[in-house]
């Protein structure tokens, strides 16, 4: 299960099925228009039946493809602690999604001990495909992506996410740091786009006080494959319970602690 062929071939397969359910949620949502069934989870916390139906399509393909393996997804999750798991988003940025907005994605991660060793995000509206194997770098349309170069925090672009599930006076406090540094900062709505920026070198950084694993796994693997780096909890705690992430470029992953102060990432 460990060898490179394995992971290589969970890596392929990663890749088409990305594309096969961004295609399949594209035409959900086309073939739906106002109608399409949305409830809410939570505040500004959204479900379609897009999202069910993608999310149960990838699992049906891996079921076929790999019936011994695990699935943990954001709709119908699953086993946190497995040793060997899918962790997938089928429609990470589902409020974009419904409002016709280009930035979300499906997210698919092959994760070993909680460790993200194939990944692939495709957004289609977007017309992005993104993909990373562990040790065989990261590719966006084919091709392969680096992050930036960028050095100084007067001229870098952060991507910000923001969660529910932590303190709105810290996002604050994050946005008055960054702003107080020089740099610049968006937010756009999706974790797996804000990720895959970074390993593009459109953005420099993507932080969020508190993300969900599926939500991030694949992009975790295309921002290290890419050149970057990523500071977030031990894999078998952000599978299970979330963590704090700070991906960036090379050079500006020391700026992790001005915006978490009490952070247990290492």
């Amino acid at each position: 299960m460990n060898s490179k062929i394995d992971i290589h071939s969970r890596a392929n397969f990663a890749i088409k099925l990305a594309q096969e359910a961004g295609d399949l949620a594209v035409r959900i949502r086309a073939s739906r228009g106002d109608n399409l069934s949305v409830s809410n989870k939570g505040e500004q916390d959204f479900v379609t039946e897009a999202d069910m139906a993608v999310e149960d399509f990838i699992r049906s393909e891996i079921g076929k493809a790999f019936p011994e393996d695990v699935v943990l997804g954001e709709e119908r999750g699953g086993d946190s602690l497995a040793e060997r798991a899918w962790v997938i988003d089928p429609i990470d940025g589902t409020t974009n999604f419904i409002r016709l907005l280009p930035d979300w994605g499906v997210s698919i991660a092959y994760c070993i001990a909680g460790n993200p060793v194939c990944a692939a995000i495709a957004a289609p509206d977007l017309d992005i495909l993104a993909d990373a194997e562990l040790g065989g770098g990261a590719r966006v349309n084919g091709q392969t992506t680096r992050v930036s170069d960028v050095a100084e925090l007067s001229n870098s672009l952060f991507i910000v996410g923001r969660s529910q599930r932590t303190d709105f006076e810290d996002y604050l406090s994050a946005l008055r740091t960054l702003i107080n540094s020089g740099a610049e900062y968006r937010r756009h709505g999706s974790a797996a786009l804000g990720l895959v920026n970074v390993a593009m070198g459109i953005s420099d950084c993507y932080y969020e006080a508190h993300i969900n694993s599926w939500d991030a796994m694949a992009g975790v693997l295309l921002v290290r494959e890419a050149g970057g780096v990523v500071e977030c909890d031990e894999p078998r705690q952000f599978l299970e319970m979330g963590s704090v992430i700070y991906a960036s470029n090379a050079h500006l992953g020391s700026f992790f602690k001005s915006l978490t102060p009490n952070s247990s990432a290492e």
